[in-house]
């Protein structure tokens, strides 16, 4: 927002007004301010006892900011009313295992069972070649090294890891894509995959698979 001050002060001077055009004058300085300022700081400057904003990341993948995600997440669950009631919801009926370490996934299936986990929203581009087909159902439940995944699913598995959950749900990792009956299955409950867990990580940055969400 641009506010033009000398124009402001000529007007002034033109209608002789200068006591209430100061104070308008001095009004929309202080509203083009408050609507152009914002003001950033490092957690650990003194100021920022004063400064609500810390320092925008230019890569969301820094340490610091999965501390403050955990952070405000523990702030939600114990401190607000609607969030303190989050139960664990039934899971989907496959779902992705990050090891302690995040260095790898195994699928296991949990019919009925009830947990924690994270779901993936993201794009999968024009083509996605790393889907789960009956083929690959064995391989999967053995476990995945997480370097071999598309970026996109990586970012997700250390978001998930870093945390401190362990479930995560992709739909490519997670449905059998050869399978037309399971499919067509998981697809009509896709509303409640999403709906049940915890939170949601929406890839708004990657316009496919093989694209970083964490940095921009």
């Amino acid at each position: 927002m641009h506010y033009d001050t000398d124009s402001a002060r000529r007007d002034c001077r033109e209608r002789s007004e200068s006591g209430s055009c100061l104070s308008k004058w001095q009004d929309n300085t202080a509203l083009a301010l408050q609507k152009s300022t914002s003001l950033f700081t490092n957690p650990d400057e003194p100021a920022a006892r004063y400064v609500f904003s810390n320092e925008i990341r230019a890569n969301i993948g820094y340490s610091n900011t999965y501390a403050q995600a955990k952070k405000r997440i523990y702030q939600c669950v114990k401190h607000h009313p609607e969030c303190s009631r989050i139960e664990p919801k039934t899971m989907p009926t496959r779902i992705n295992s990050v090891s302690k370490d995040g260095d790898s996934i195994e699928l296991i299936q949990r019919y009925d069972r009830k947990g924690l986990y994270i779901a993936l929203s993201y794009p999968w581009g024009a083509r996605n070649n790393f889907i789960m087909i009956n083929a690959s159902l064995d391989t999967m439940t053995q476990g995945v090294l997480t370097p071999v995944l598309p970026q996109t699913i990586k970012d997700a598995v250390l978001v998930c890891h870093k945390l401190g959950f362990t479930y995560l749900w992709v739909d490519s990792l997670c449905i059998i894509h050869d399978s037309a009956s399971n499919k067509a299955k998981e697809i009509s409950n896709m509303n409640h995959v999403f709906q049940n867990a915890f939170c949601t990580t929406p890839a708004n940055k990657a316009a496919t698979a093989d694209d970083s969400f964490l940095k921009y």
